[in-house]
């Protein structure tokens, strides 16, 4: 018994070949869809992970010492304060009763770098927008290059941030990058801070504002 091909079956011949090219059309899309989908869901968990991972300490007696002992012998004086000359700036500022927070950075259990965010002292060269507002300074701030793009300096800026939020109310934040620093011009600005094309004093740091 043969099978009829005639005009009959055009029409379910026709139907496969929709169906077909829907396949191959529709068929990468999804399957680029779910690779997506899973991507961005493996994002977020290490994101998740690395928030956990990256933990904020008030300075303290035990943790200063452990910042001085950190390595940070490739990253130029210039380009970021000591850990000791930090810690002897928040220690200032206290006994002068400035508002402020210095935090012990770790990571995964390690002490990996500082970061003090304070009310300063009022400057002659801060820039005239800022003139008797009020704002606090970014004073002190470095990751060990070794725990560098990894996402710490992101998660630590911004942990200490929302708590100076939290306890001061959103003040504007101000900071001196140095010039010749760009890969941390480079990563304020990823942060929002925003290069006012004013330099210090010195002329060997530009202001950086985050309102």
């Amino acid at each position: 018994m043969s099978i009829p091909f005639g005009s009959e079956w055009a029409p379910a011949f026709r139907e496969l070949a929709d169906i077909s090219q829907i396949i191959f059309t529709v068929g990468p899309i999804l399957l680029l869809g779910i690779f997506l989908i899973i991507k961005i869901k493996s994002k977020q968990q290490d994101e998740d992970i690395l928030y956990k991972l990256t933990q904020l300490e008030l300075l303290d007696n035990y943790n200063r010492n452990e910042l001085i002992k950190i390595d940070r012998s490739d990253i130029p004086a210039e380009f970021a304060a000591k850990a000791e000359d930090t810690i002897a700036m928040a220690d200032y500022g206290k006994n002068l009763g400035l508002p402020g927070k210095c935090f012990a950075i770790k990571y995964n259990k390690n002490y990996v770098g500082i970061l003090l965010i304070g009310k300063a002292v009022e400057d002659a060269a801060d820039p005239v927008e800022l003139k008797g507002s009020y704002y606090f300074r970014v004073l002190g701030f470095f990751i060990q290059s070794k725990y560098q793009g990894l996402g710490i300096g992101t998660t630590a800026l911004q942990k200490a941030i929302d708590e100076i939020y939290s306890e001061y109310g959103p003040v504007t934040l101000l900071l001196e990058c140095h010039k010749d620093n760009e890969k941390a011009l480079a990563f304020y600005e990823k942060n929002g801070f925003v290069n006012t094309g004013i330099m210090n004093a010195k002329g060997t740091d530009w202001f950086m504002i985050l309102k």
